[in-house]
């Protein structure tokens, strides 16, 4: 027995020494693929740690850009308040020229009613006067001297007055 027991012994001891070289290769192997992960995830945490950098780095310029938009956007509308009220301004000064403007207009009219009329009564009296004139020189003396008036005489045209009917404006 003690011969069966030996080459159990050694059967088992060699079967356990192959099994103990399998398993190390296998370790090996493992080890290797381990190390070989853990450079991986190291690798992948310094990515992650650059990305997160860069991610925090683009918060602080959209929240720089976003303050400047909002900056932005007040003086714009300040200035649009400002041009705006500008706006009402010159069109007030507008509606106040254009009313002065139909006063002068209305003013204008009158004056030219006026000196037309004035213009028509001068040539009435123009027509009289030469009446008279041509009378007296019809009648001849008076005490001794020709008295004859002598005037003169213009032509008068007296032209239709300009025709307002449509706005100037």
């Amino acid at each position: 027995m003690s011969r069966s027991h030996d080459t159990n012994a050694r059967s088992a001891e060699e079967w356990f020494r192959g099994k103990v070289g399998t398993l190390s290769e296998s370790v090996a192997q493992h080890s290797h693929a381990v190390r070989t992960s853990k450079d991986e995830a190291g690798e992948v945490r310094g990515q992650l740690q650059s990305r997160l950098l860069d991610i925090d780095a683009c918060r602080g310029v959209n929240c720089s850009l976003e303050k400047q938009l909002v900056d932005v956007e007040e003086r714009q509308a300040a200035e649009v308040a400002v041009l705006q009220d500008l706006v009402a301004e010159m069109e007030g000064e507008l509606g106040s020229t254009k009313q002065e403007m139909s006063g002068y207009l209305k003013d204008y009219q009158d004056l030219l009613n006026i000196k037309m009329a004035l213009d028509i009564e001068i040539a009435a009296y123009r027509k009289l006067l030469e009446g008279e004139e041509s009378r007296f020189s019809r009648v001849g003396t008076v005490g001794g001297a020709s008295s004859s008036m002598q005037y003169r005489s213009h032509s008068v045209s007296v032209a239709a007055p300009p025709s307002f009917s449509r706005p100037l404006w």
